[in-house]
């Protein structure tokens, strides 16, 4: 479906155009030095983005009429009224349909005014685009992705149309929503070789460790089995021991190649989800979770592969996965604003290179997790306290509206109240 953008910002008083450029690959004619300057930076929505335009073009028949009606005008020049009205396509109609006026400057001299851009299709995005990788084996994702700032009106649509509760893995061709802040990636590597040689260079380093430690593990229980009168102590997690002897390395790693991002998951019934989701998702665009160093949240849609029946995975992503402060401003949002406990803080690099939200290796593949911050008390009481506090402001609101009159009381209520009298 065609979508318009309208243009607020206008070119001061012009009539003498010799060229319409609308990027670096097509031109058309040619302009002089002397005459044009660019009319629009940029226009930005959403899914779409429209390169430089400049002002430059000729229009033949269209010079200043002398008369109130424009004579000669040319077929790409239709009339509003008595002002002429230019109409420009994209060459091979693959861009935008571009809509121009002239005259209205009120004191009988001419301008150009734009009236609109009209998208005839949208500009697909780049392979990878929201996982900032481009190697082979990754398709292009086209998953519903919201990108702010923007008013909350907009994005109470977004999230009315993509509950995640209702949309399935199959109908969105993903496993994911994304509700961000901006069009940028930060934590991300900015080339494929990056994103390829931090992967291959973290994968050999972890499957090193690992194959080390099953060696001294091996070892250990057959001097153990032959030493009389000793018992076997329990060798600790593999995994455990794997993350922590390699974390100085992976995040070596991850800084030189810009691969630092990462979320803090959360298990999430599919009852609570949408409300969830939006909470985190209006806190990101204009409120407390805004003022940290998340980024974006995303949460899988219903019936995604690998993902237990009735569960959602909400992850609040931030941009270095590493970073000891910024991350527990971003748990303080979570556990004193939303009464949320996540799992853990897992790189997006991990989960890359197989160890996922769902992993066996658990909180072992997380950078870090509630209870390295606070103990399991000082979690208890948050949510206690943010539960109090969420359960006075819902009486209070509902008082105010019994009051003025918005809502009836119920008649379990009166029935209650008669009965005490």
């Amino acid at each position: 479906m065609a979508s318009r953008i309208p243009i607020t910002h206008l070119r001061p008083r012009k009539c003498r155009f010799q060229q319409a450029r609308f990027n670096s690959t097509s031109t058309w004619k040619a302009a002089s030095e002397k005459q044009g300057r660019p009319l629009i930076r940029y226009l930005r929505r959403r899914d779409h983005v429209v390169d430089q335009f400049h002002y430059h073009f000729t229009i033949p028949g269209n010079e200043p009429p002398k008369n109130t009606r424009a004579p000669n005008t040319p077929s790409n020049v239709t009339t509003v009224g008595e002002t002429p009205r230019i109409t420009l396509v994209y060459p091979n109609g693959n861009g935008p349909t571009i809509d121009y006026t002239t005259g209205g400057g009120g004191d009988g001299s001419l301008e150009l005014r734009m009236r609109s851009v009209k998208m005839g299709q949208k500009i697909p995005r780049k392979s990878g685009a929201l996982t900032g990788l481009e190697i082979a084996g990754v398709k292009a994702l086209t998953l519903p992705v919201f990108e702010g700032p923007s008013n909350t009106i907009h994005l109470n649509e977004f999230l009315k149309k993509y509950q995640p509760s209702a949309v399935s893995y199959k109908s969105i061709n993903g496993g994911w929503i994304f509700v961000k802040q901006d069009n940028s990636n930060p934590g991300y590597p900015m080339s494929k070789p990056d994103a390829y040689a931090c992967e291959v260079k973290s994968r050999e380093l972890l499957e090193k460790a690992i194959e080390r430690f099953r060696t001294y593990d091996s070892s250990q229980a057959e001097y153990t089995s032959q030493a009389a009168g000793q018992e076997k102590k329990p060798v600790p997690y593999l995994f455990e021991r794997v993350f922590k002897s390699s974390a100085q390395e992976l995040r070596d790693l991850a800084v030189k190649h810009n691969y630092t991002r990462g979320g803090w998951f959360i298990y999430c019934p599919s009852g609570q989800v949408d409300k969830i989701f939006s909470d985190l998702s209006k806190s990101l665009i204009s409120g407390e979770l805004g003022r940290t160093s998340a980024h974006s949240v995303k949460v899988t849609a219903s019936d995604s592969p690998k993902v237990p029946h009735n569960v959602h995975i909400v992850s609040v992503i931030v941009s270095d996965a590493w970073d000891k402060e910024a991350n527990k401003k971003v748990l303080d949002v979570l556990l004193y604003m939303h009464g949320l406990t996540p799992q853990g803080c897992k790189p997006e690099l991990f989960v890359q290179l197989g160890y996922g939200h769902l992993h066996k290796s658990k909180e072992d593949s997380c950078t870090f997790t509630p209870k390295d911050y606070y103990t399991k008390d000082e979690v208890s009481e948050a949510k206690f306290a943010f539960g109090k506090e969420y359960t006075f402001q819902r009486e209070k609101i509902l008082g105010n509206r019994l009051k003025s009159g918005l809502i009836d009381i119920p008649a379990a209520w009166n029935k209650t109240s008669k009965a005490a009298n």
